[in-house]
């Protein structure tokens, strides 16, 4: 009795493998669309891996003394103190007017985008969502067409885990401010070396 079940699972993944040399492509849009499915359903865990700086405050929460984290910038973790409404409008209005109707990729400034770079207008205005800035901002990258759909797919990863507040957050604390200050949070204390 033992071989009998061994013999029905060998049978099946015969005739898998002669259905998939049949439809080849079919076969591997499967097991590319099973892929992406794992992928966008494993959490993506610690975004950043760079260090913070060393804040000291005093009892009231006002900063004394900012060192730069061990590669050299001034950079603040994330959700240290609640986003300035007035911060998160003008970061809405300039980078991601859909930032709340769409799930980490705006397929409308996407093919506005293509069209443009189609018809030879020159790039206009960009795709990347606050989502997808966030995804290139935790992999640096040289900017090709492979690593836009890496960072869409990590866009769609990070918008099915996090909230949008806590993309918010991430964003506003990683973003280049020029020089050695990165983030939101770090550029408004004034204290930069």
């Amino acid at each position: 009795m033992t071989g009998r079940p061994v013999s029905v699972v060998r049978a099946a993944a015969v005739r898998l493998v002669r259905w998939a040399r049949r439809r080849p492509y079919t076969a591997a849009g499967i097991a590319l669309a099973a892929a992406a499915a794992a992928y966008l359903a494993w959490p993506p865990g610690q975004i950043f891996t760079k260090g913070y700086s060393s804040v000291v405050e005093d009892r009231d929460g006002d900063i004394l003394y900012v060192s730069a984290a061990v590669d050299g910038q001034i950079r603040f973790p994330p959700g240290r103190k609640k986003l300035p409404s007035k911060y998160v409008t003008a970061l809405l209005i300039r980078e991601d007017k859909r930032f709340y109707r769409h799930l980490g990729v705006d397929f409308l400034a996407l093919a506005r985008a293509a069209w443009n770079n189609g018809r030879g207008a020159g790039r206009k205005s960009g795709a990347s969502t606050i989502t997808m800035q966030v995804a290139r901002m935790s992999c640096r990258g040289r900017r090709t067409y492979f690593n836009k759909f890496r960072e869409m797919l990590a866009a769609l990863r990070i918008e099915l885990h996090f909230g949008k507040e806590r993309i918010l957050r991430l964003y506003a604390a990683n973003v280049p401010m020029g020089g050695n200050v990165v983030g939101a949070p770090s550029a408004l204390t004034g204290r930069h070396q």
